[in-house]
């Protein structure tokens, strides 16, 4: 059975180490052109906050401590600022484990699990 304690009660986190996590940070822009034209200045912000990323299809998946995350998601929303974007939705979701974590670790192994393409007769 698991234990009932958050998982930042682990020990290195009461010993104050810090941790990498995994985040995944999604943005839609409402903006009067393309926003294709406006995801790699956002991604250059992930870039110079000096977090790993790997780029999906619906969001950027990135690896690094709390801080440098949250730091570039407001470094994100200064750039849309800054580009005159007046609406956005930034979508943050963080996986916070006892232990150290990369993005090669979650996504390892899934390629041969999941099937590239799921066929209608398959779902029935």
């Amino acid at each position: 059975m698991r234990s009932a304690r958050p998982c930042w009660d682990h020990e290195p986190y009461r010993q104050g180490e810090v941790m990498n996590m995994i985040a995944e940070i999604s943005v839609i822009p409402e903006t009067d052109g393309s926003a294709r034209e406006l995801i790699p200045e956002l991604l250059g912000e992930i870039a110079g906050a000096g977090l790993r990323y790997e780029v999906g299809a619906l969001g950027t998946s990135v690896e690094g401590e709390l801080d440098e995350i949250l730091d570039a998601v407001r470094s994100i929303e200064r750039r849309l600022e800054a580009e005159n974007v007046r609406r956005a939705l930034i979508d943050l979701r963080l996986q916070i484990e006892p232990h150290p974590e990369t993005i090669e670790h979650q996504v390892e192994g899934m390629a041969v699990r999941v099937p590239r393409r799921i066929s209608a007769e398959a779902l029935r």
